[in-house]
Order: C-alpha cells, then sequence, then structure tokens
C-alpha cells in the first residue's frame, strides 16, 4: 500500500481507513476498519483531531455495512481471493 507524503498543515492530519470483509461458505460476513491516521504536525491538537477522525470513520463505516463514509474513496476493492 502506497500512501501520499505530501502534509498539509492548516488541516489535522490525513485518514486512511483500511476496510476486510471477508464472507465463509455459510454466507456470514465480517467488516472490520481500521484507521490509519497521519498528522500534519506532532502537536496535540493535530494529533488529538486526526485519531478522533479517524476513530469516527472506523465507526461510521461498520455502521455503515463497510461502506466509507462520506468524504473517503474506496480505492482497491478486493474480492474472490483464493
Amino acid at each position: 500500500m502506497q500512501l501520499r507524503a505530501e502534509r498539509d498543515v492548516t488541516l489535522n492530519g490525513r485518514v486512511y481507513l483500511v476496510t476486510v470483509s471477508a464472507t465463509d461458505a455459510a454466507g456470514n460476513v465480517a467488516v472490520r476498519s481500521l484507521p490509519v491516521t497521519v498528522p500534519s504536525q506532532f502537536t496535540t491538537t493535530s494529533i488529538n483531531g486526526v485519531r478522533n477522525q479517524g476513530l469516527a470513520d472506523a465507526a461510521a463505516c461498520i455502521v455503515g455495512g463497510g461502506a466509507p463514509p462520506a468524504g473517503h474513496v474506496n480505492l482497491v476493492p478486493f474480492t474472490n481471493f483464493p
């Protein structure tokens, strides 16, 4: 996975939301989301702000059945792994 390296110091940082869903042979589905946060600056405000946004985005993704929340883009959907 490659992530953007540049940063905008006018924002708290960047949130990457990694979401994985799996379906077993019986049709049971599990969805998990993990936020990866990159603060724009190493200040308490920036770190806490981007962390809180990441946690909120992950919770919204789970509630939405794996769909990314508004403002997020689904970059690489993978399906049918052997």
